[in-house]
């Protein structure tokens, strides 16, 4: 016997929770640390413009490196940067060291 139809459900729960996580409104892995310092009493990624910030939350980059950085991991990423920039291109994505800074802004490393 299979269970193919139990992994189905567990699935479609977990695709219902994600649609209701993105229509409420809630980021779901880009929330800023909670003991972090708010910046002119509001979160301190809304210095970066919301339309850069959505780029960089789904920039391949974004997802695939800076998901789970910590501070020290986050040092080592940021040792292989060849440039520093806003966005490039003609979609205008990212650079890598506009993804690091989002995440300094997010995890907000002490010293």
């Amino acid at each position: 016997m299979h269970n193919h139809g139990l992994f189905a459900l567990h699935g479609l729960q977990l695709f219902r929770d994600n649609v209701q996580a993105v229509s409420s409104g809630r980021p779901m892995a880009n929330r800023t640390d909670p003991d972090a310092d708010t910046v002119h009493g509001a979160n301190p990624q809304f210095l970066v413009d919301r339309i850069v910030r959505v780029k960089i939350y789904n920039d391949a980059y974004w997802k695939e490196y800076c998901f789970g950085l910590t501070t020290e991991s986050l040092i080592d990423e940021a040792a292989k940067l060849d440039y520093v920039a806003g966005t490039y291109g003609g979609r205008r994505r990212p650079s890598r060291f506009l993804c690091l800074f989002l995440k300094l802004l997010q995890i907000q490393p002490q010293e």
